[in-house]
C-alpha cells in the first residue's frame, strides 16, 4: 500500500473526547504559546462545552491551518508552503491580534430558520 518512508497507513479513525484534544506535548506550548492557549479554550453554553479547534489541510501544494473560534462562532485561515511556518503565521497573529477573523454567517441564519420553523 506504501513504502515505509510515505509514513504511517491509517486504517481507521478514533474519535476523541473533545475535552482531551489539547495537545500536551511541551514542545508545542513551547514554540506555539498563542495557539496552544486558544486551543485550551474551554466555554459552557447551551448544555454542551465549547472550544477552540485548528485543522489542517493541503490544497494546490500549500498548508492551510483553520483556526475555529466556537465561542465567538469565527474562523481564520493562515497559509504557507511549510506547515510550521503556517503555524507561526497563526500562532503571532493571536499573540498580536492582527488575524483577519471571518464570521460564521450560517450560524446567523440557522437561528432565524429555526425561529421561523
Amino acid at each position: 500500500m506504501g513504502s515505509a518512508k510515505a509514513g504511517r497507513v491509517i486504517t481507521h479513525q478514533t474519535k476523541m473526547d473533545s475535552l482531551t484534544q489539547t495537545p500536551s506535548s511541551p514542545v508545542f506550548a513551547q514554540n506555539f504559546p498563542n495557539l496552544y492557549k486558544f486551543l485550551e479554550i474551554r466555554e459552557r453554553g447551551d448544555n454542551m462545552f465549547t472550544s477552540a479547534s485548528m485543522s489542517i489541510f493541503v490544497e494546490d501544494g500549500l498548508v492551510k491551518v483553520c483556526l475555529n473560534d466556537r465561542v465567538r462562532e469565527r474562523y481564520v485561515f493562515t497559509t504557507s508552503r511549510e506547515l510550521a511556518e503556517a503555524l507561526r503565521f497563526a500562532d503571532r497573529g493571536l499573540g498580536n491580534g492582527n488575524l483577519n477573523w471571518r464570521s460564521k454567517a450560517w450560524s446567523a441564519a440557522k437561528q432565524n430558520t429555526a425561529v421561523l420553523a
